[in-house]
């Protein structure tokens, strides 16, 4: 590297002269970096507007859906008895609805014991279909209640302490609500440590007697004693002898009616002798198990008058009552539901829309226009493809609506939405714009959403995309309708079967993937146990693996809730339930796909929904066929709304491929070539550089030289002079 030079020889600022030398011929690189920051300038302010058309987008998605304007509110006159909630298919108008009972889930506690952690003895409990094993690991009322929570029972476990001197109890919770979710649990497998207080009865003296007891139902009264001890007072037979019962630990004891061999203990209790006799020393331990909540459905009336409707359910949340409602059961009354539009979602989403595509306009004109006063232009005012771009999105949203019948409200204009003319902002009448909204909804929703008609209910328009061409009807035939995958019973069901522990449980695999259930313990008709059977297995299946189920001539149908060939369903291999369902391992069944053409072309069904055919009109197009029918001749009448045509609009800026994708793109480009001719004019410029410090080198060098030279010439003269002047002296 040349070392610089400061003129030492010659005097001269050589530095400051290279460097003005450079510089001036660096004045092409300058101009290079101003384009480039320029350029940068532009690409944020690009980068900003894809944001903001991006946000506008977004927003104005509510303003393309029906729902939006078909919202619907609902209130009740008494929320203390239900509350609902409404979507869009709900008819405005008012409802009466008595509720008898509201649904409840059976709560089982079992009797107290004197600590949650110390041993209830090994072997085996039954819960629900599931069987635990308790060892001395697991041998405690914290252990059993783990066991069961971690069991597929259908029963949640808890424990209490209720303060009393024996307070730990174990509390049993169904899963499910209704009247056949009742709690099966069974601990007589147990032994040893405080296994007897799980057992309902125990002999506790010397009984000599060959009468036994059986303890029935569950008790019902406030405070439960942790315990009942029955003796014989008067020996006999069990409809002779006479018994005494104590509920505080044999402190006191009342006489017992014996009524034919039973005793009625209060609250819900009674014990059966058995035939045999009983002895004055007989005595035994009784214990029960509290029922803290019934099962129980809900039941309801729907109407006034003497046309009610009885309703009961399972549950207390309620579907297809109301259409398009959904009641939520809290207490026992009677409440009026009222229905009504809803305006404020529709006029919020617009509002919005038209709020975000304004801060679009107005950035955009910041910076692309050009101010007199100061002779400067926005960095986007060139850029007239951008501008053209968002007129058009402004333009689609407020043209006519095209294929609207003759004299409806055909543009949002008449709905109080007009462009300012001095900024080009768009501004919104409210009060022009809630009377229409007021006036009629569904005209309104016309304008601003994709709306479809048919001319037959079995074929349904759901949605076009930018590709779609809706200038004529389409013209649809269905071939062959989507079907569910279903299995079927090869047995008809009885008339009434019992579920217990050992035959309710069911295997299924759907959609690949298995899904076991319980069924709850009680009697059933073949009805009851279709809608069970779906209740279950739908109380553990995921969203997208849900079932219906239904009869066939008193067999059992299961069928996925969804259609089309990715739907799958089959009964495992082996389950307790096969029998009393009637369905024993059946191999995968497929559903099939919704078949058909679109204006003569062959188009693509995936479960119920038929697209449109790639490359022709109904590219984008998508309908719904529920017809369970072949269909033909069917006519689709489509239009897009405002809100399509304003998202086509920005469609075209703001997608992957998008304007202003290609223009960031462009301009990276053009920054990044910029850039490197900078970086490349530096190092041409700093290799001349050290050319001319070379050059100013080499000439300070030879100056010096010349220096020297002199000066040694100078002294040799000046020596010759003073030699001279000695000898003329002399």
């Amino acid at each position: 590297m040349v070392a610089p030079v400061s003129g030492l020889a010659s005097g001269i600022d050589t530095k400051a002269l290279v460097d003005a030398m450079v510089a001036a011929n660096r004045g092409s690189t300058a101009l290079l970096e101003t384009r480039s920051k320029t350029f940068s300038n532009q690409l944020d302010l690009v980068r900003q507007i894809n944001t903001k058309l991006l946000s506008a987008q977004l927003d104005l998605s509510a303003v393309r859906r029906t729902s939006t304007f078909a919202a619907r509110s609902v209130s009740t006159s008494t929320s203390g008895v239900l509350t609902a909630t409404a979507n869009s298919s709900a008819t405005p108008g008012s409802y009466q609805v008595t509720v008898d009972k509201v649904a409840s889930a059976q709560q089982l506690s079992t009797a107290g014991f004197s600590s949650d952690t110390a041993s209830i003895g090994t072997g085996t409990v039954t819960i629900g279909s599931a069987t635990i094993t308790l060892n001395a690991s697991n041998s405690s009322l914290r252990g059993l209640a783990a066991a069961i929570n971690d069991a597929s029972s259908g029963v949640t476990a808890s424990i209490i302490n209720d303060g009393s001197s024996a307070p730990w109890r174990l509390v049993l919770t169904s899963k499910q609500s209704g009247a056949n979710s009742t709690v099966n649990f069974d601990a007589s497998g147990l032994s040893g440590g405080d296994s007897n207080n799980f057992k309902r009865v125990v002999a506790s003296g010397g009984n000599i007697g060959t009468g036994t007891v059986t303890l029935n139902g569950l008790y019902s009264g406030a405070s439960m004693p942790s315990a009942y001890a029955l003796r014989v007072s008067g020996a006999g037979s069990e409809a002779t002898a006479t018994f005494e019962v104590s509920t505080n630990g044999g402190s006191t004891w009342n006489a017992v009616v014996n009524n034919a061999g039973t005793l009625d203990l209060g609250n819900g209790l009674t014990t059966t002798l058995a035939a045999g006799s009983y002895d004055a020393v007989d005595t035994w331990t009784l214990h029960s198990v509290q029922e803290l909540s019934k099962a129980q459905d809900a039941s309801i009336k729907y109407g006034t008058g003497t046309s009610t409707l009885s309703i009961t359910s399972s549950q207390n949340q309620l579907t297809g009552v109301i259409p398009g409602v959904t009641l939520n059961l809290v207490a026992a009354g009677t409440t009026s539901v009222t229905v009504g539009n809803d305006t404020s979602k529709a006029k919020d989403a617009v509002t919005t829309f038209i709020k975000s595509l304004n801060d679009v306009l107005e950035f955009h004109k910041a910076n692309a226009s050009f101010d007199p006063d100061t002779g400067k232009a926005g960095p986007l005012l060139s850029d007239s493809a951008l501008r053209s771009q968002l007129d058009e999105i402004v333009r689609g949203f407020t043209g006519r609506v095209n294929g609207l019948p003759e004299g409806a409200i055909d543009n949002v204009e008449t709905l109080g939405i007009s462009i300012e003319e001095k900024t080009g902002k768009l501004i919104l009448n409210e009060s022009v714009f809630d009377a229409a909204l007021a006036a009629n909804p569904d005209a309104v929703a016309r304008v601003f959403a994709n709306n479809g008609t048919s001319s037959n209910a079995g074929v349904q328009f759901s949605t076009v995309s930018e590709k779609t061409v809706v200038d004529q009807p389409f013209n649809v035939d269905i071939t062959r309708a989507a079907t569910q995958s279903k299995i079927t019973g090869s047995g008809v069901l009885a008339g009434t079967t019992v579920i217990t522990s050992s035959n309710g449980s069911l295997s299924l695999v759907i959609n690949g993937r298995p899904v076991n259930a319980v069924l709850p313990p009680g009697s059933y008709s073949a009805q009851q146990l279709a809608d069970q059977v779906k209740a279950s297995v739908n109380a553990v299946a995921t969203a997208g693996d849900q079932i219906e189920t239904g009869l066939d001539s008193g067999r059992l149908i299961i069928r996925n809730r969804s259609f089309g060939s990715a739907q799958t369903i089959a009964a495992a291999s082996t389950f307790s339930a096969s029998s009393a369902l009637g369905m024993a391992t059946t191999t995968s069944v497929t559903g099939v796909d919704v078949a058909g053409t679109i204006n003569g072309a062959v188009a693509t069904g995936r479960g119920q929904v038929l697209y449109g055919v790639t490359g022709t009109n109904s590219d984008g197009l998508a309908l719904f066929v529920n017809s369970s029918t072949a269909l033909s001749g069917v006519k689709i009448t489509v239009t897009k709304g405002a809100g399509q045509s304003a998202n086509e609009a920005l469609t075209k800026l703001t997608s992957v491929d998008g304007s202003l994708i290609n223009k960031q793109d462009t301009l990276t480009e053009v920054i990044a070539n910029l850039n490197d001719q900078v970086k490349r004019n530096d190092l041409r410029l700093e290799s001349r550089r050290r050319y001319y410090q070379a050059k100013f080198l080499a000439m300070e060098q030879a100056m010096s030289k010349f220096q020297s030279l002199g000066n040694a010439l100078t002294s040799s003269i000046q020596g010759f002079n003073a030699n001279v002047s000695s000898s003329n002296k002399n």
